[in-house]
């Protein structure tokens, strides 16, 4: 069986900041995901390291951790199986891990296909759950997705494959034995107009089956949604 286990890390966090200012957002900046202000004079991984365990120091993250570990247990099994279920494919690991921490708003590990990210900020256990959840939903997501199409390391880096991915983990979530276990889906598809989100979710009711659907979600055209949004969040 499937387990999640939540661990504290200064090293993967500094390994995720570090990630998001050599490779992503051109530094710190972008989409609001970095919630800390980390000093512009932090050149190297290591100044970066002893920066956060000065200012963050991880004591304070035990407590949450074991709160949320203990929560989630209660839905753990359920969750493996009914998304394995959903998108008609087996769950790549059997452990996956989940560092709780100050500086970066809920991802999953771009390298490491088992670890994802949630942050402190605004804690409420049920939406952290939900968070946890979604970022699990986006690994397993991007295993099935490199099967079906196969040509890319980083799909992340095409805008449209990003709002798609985000688009379809959120349509995973909404299906009713998952919205048992976390609730409403909390984030908005505000990305988006509505036009397309209802194309996306009209191709979701008439699936038949998980990789049916990606590949006519993939061929929908997306010209000047990703337009919109390269201006609006400075992407290059």
């Amino acid at each position: 069986m499937r387990k999640l286990i939540y661990k504290v890390s200064l090293e993967k966090t500094c390994e995720c900041l570090w990630f998001f200012r050599k490779e992503w957002y051109k530094g710190w900046m972008g989409f609001q995901t970095v919630f800390i202000d980390i000093p512009k004079d932090i050149k190297s991984f290591k100044q970066l390291k002893e920066w956060l365990a000065q200012n963050f120091p991880e004591s304070k993250l035990d407590f949450l951790k074991k709160k949320l570990q203990s929560a989630w247990d209660t839905v753990n099994d359920r969750f493996f199986k009914i998304v394995k279920e959903i998108t008609e494919s087996n769950w790549k690991y059997k452990k996956y891990y989940c560092y709780v921490q100050h500086a970066v708003v809920g991802n999953y590990h771009p390298l490491q296909g088992n670890e994802i990210f949630i942050s402190i900020k605004d804690f409420e256990l049920k939406d952290k759950l939900q968070e946890t959840a979604e970022e699990l939903v986006h690994q397993h997501y991007w295993d099935i997705w490199r099967k079906v199409f196969r040509n890319i390391r980083f799909p992340w880096r095409s805008l449209k494959i990003w709002l798609l991915s985000e688009i379809i983990a959120r349509l995973i979530l909404s299906e009713n034995e998952l919205k048992q276990l976390f609730g409403e889906v909390r984030k908005e598809f505000d990305f988006l107009p509505q036009t397309k989100i209802e194309q996306i979710k009209q191709l979701w009711i008439e699936r038949k089956n998980f990789r049916d659907f990606l590949i006519r979600a993939h061929s929908l055209k997306f010209k000047d949604e990703v337009c919109i949004l390269r201006q609006r969040c400075r992407v290059v």
